[in-house]
């Protein structure tokens, strides 16, 4: 007997199996944008703020210090500041203009403010002439008494209170004028010699002439009446330690040195506050007039070079800083030059004795 095995009809069919859906690809997470740095533009401005504000407080101390100085002092600045004043040594003057209508000058002084200079002539009638800043001619004067061509006024000064003393070689005295010019008196020689006094330079209340007689020859530093204080060196052709030579004039820097221009010595003897000597400055051919300005510069006017030479006496000890002027005529040229002198404005006034002028410098 056969048996029916039942076959699974369509409807009666198990579904196909089904593969599950693939998962879709994993996709990497975006990448987060890189940090930036904050911006150091405003730290940089506040730098450089604060070092403007450091500069302009810097500047604003500068000059208070500048001002209260000069309020003190009335100092140029070259004077106060280290730097300029180191900067200013090398600085020459340059020639300004020249007053004529002198003969022959030889010795010249000015007033501090320069509003009179005062000029001898070696010419002429050897006069004392009166000239204002511009060079315009203002009096003259002469020694009392003195006929033309019997006075030879070969060196001037001015003490503080502006008085005229006048170095007389002829007249062997040194007389004395108000500003002015009216005469005063005249100081006598502090020896019974005669003697013939070449240079006279007031500083304070010590004139120092240099001059000569029979038995001396050399710097005679006297009171304001004429008293003897000391005398420095003697008669020495052979340039001795305080020999002397026709020396010409004697000026002070700002330590009480002395500084003697020996003339035919060919050079410069210097002395200290007590009158000891210190050295000889050579390099000079016929040093004459001299004149030390606040800013301690040394002017000597060499006549034979035809040129002023300038010197740093500051310090230990005197160092040469430049030269001007060279032979001629012409303007800022010098003809067999004499004396200088010098006003607090940084005018230089020079005795150019051939050319019958005075020339004016400045800086």
């Amino acid at each position: 007997m056969s048996m029916l095995v039942p076959v699974p009809g369509p409807d009666s069919a198990e579904p196909p199996s089904v593969l599950p859906a693939a998962e879709p690809p994993s996709v990497p997470p975006a990448a987060e944008p890189p940090s930036v740095p904050p911006s150091p533009q405003p730290r940089r401005s506040h730098r450089k703020r604060y070092a403007l504000l450091a500069v302009l407080l810097l500047l604003l101390l500068c000059s208070a210090y500048l001002w209260t100085t000069y309020l003190f002092t009335h100092q140029p600045i070259t004077q106060t500041l280290p730097v300029a004043q180191v900067a200013a040594q090398a600085i020459k003057p340059h020639y300004l203009f020249s007053i004529y209508g002198v003969d022959e000058p030889v010795g010249i002084a000015v007033a501090p403010d320069g509003s009179k200079i005062y000029v001898g002539e070696s010419g002429g009638q050897r006069l004392i002439k009166v000239f204002d800043k511009d060079g315009k001619p203002l009096a003259s004067f002469t020694a009392p008494g003195a006929q033309s061509g019997s006075s030879a006024p070969v060196s001037l000064s001015l003490d503080n209170q502006g008085r005229v003393f006048v170095a007389d070689s002829m007249r062997h005295v040194i007389d004395i004028y108000d500003a002015g010019g009216n005469f005063k008196k005249s100081i006598q020689p502090p020896f019974k010699q005669v003697w013939a006094p070449v240079g006279v330079d007031v500083e304070g209340k010590t004139v120092f002439v240099a001059g000569r007689n029979s038995q001396a020859e050399g710097i005679f530093a006297m009171t304001l009446d004429g008293q003897l204080l000391f005398q420095l060196g003697h008669h020495g052709e052979d340039a001795s330690a305080d020999g002397f030579y026709q020396p010409d004039k004697a000026v002070q820097d700002g330590q009480g040195r002395i500084y003697v221009s020996d003339s035919m010595n060919q050079r410069l003897a210097v002395f200290d506050r007590n009158h000891k000597f210190l050295y000889s400055l050579p390099g000079f051919n016929l040093p004459r007039g001299m004149a030390v300005g606040d800013d301690q510069k040394l002017y000597v006017v060499d006549t034979i070079d035809q040129m002023v030479k300038v010197l740093d006496v500051g310090g230990t000890t005197a160092k040469s800083l430049f030269s001007f002027g060279d032979w001629g005529i012409g303007d800022g040229q010098f003809n067999y030059p004499n004396d200088i002198a010098l006003d607090n404005a940084g005018r230089l006034y020079i005795s150019d004795r051939a050319s019958n002028r005075v020339q004016v410098w400045t800086y």
